[in-house]
């Protein structure tokens, strides 16, 4: 390739299929579909009987309403003007677990209320990629207003 006037030449890398890091079966990394991604998503208590259309949005929805009921520090302490948003964080197993339960947020007390909501969350049907369960991580902000 010439380069054009005034410019340099840009080198040409292929990659080659070696060069490409797949996570070894049977490790999490190879049974993890991002939920935006995956097949048929968890199935939420509930929610069994929707079109396969309507199961993403009732396990959000269900979750939502879930972390509502149980959240039980935001009232009081929003009155103590303690406010702001918490990420919350979970992954369904190939077995409809709830594991790996993160969060990030803005303060340690809302943090703390967070992860034990989201240890309160039902067990569910697993999500499905190509039949097969997966695991499938889930994240949902959360405001404390």
């Amino acid at each position: 390739m010439l380069p054009l006037a005034g410019q340099d030449t840009i080198a040409e890398t292929a990659i080659e299929i070696e060069d490409i890091q797949i996570p070894e079966e049977g490790t999490s990394e190879h049974n993890t579909v991002p939920f935006s991604l995956v097949e048929k998503p968890p199935i939420f208590p509930g929610c069994d009987e929707m079109l396969k259309t309507d199961l993403k949005t009732c396990f959000q929805e269900k979750v939502q309403k879930h972390i509502a009921k149980h959240l039980t520090s935001s009232k009081k302490d929003a009155k103590n003007g303690i406010r702001g948003k918490v990420y919350g964080v979970f992954v369904v197993d190939i077995d409809g677990k709830i594991v790996d339960s993160k969060y990030y947020g803005s303060t340690p007390l809302l943090e703390k209320e967070v992860l034990r909501v989201l240890a309160l969350l039902p067990q569910m049907k697993p999500g499905k990629q190509r039949g097969k369960a997966v695991r499938v991580p889930f994240s949902i902000p959360i405001n404390i207003n």
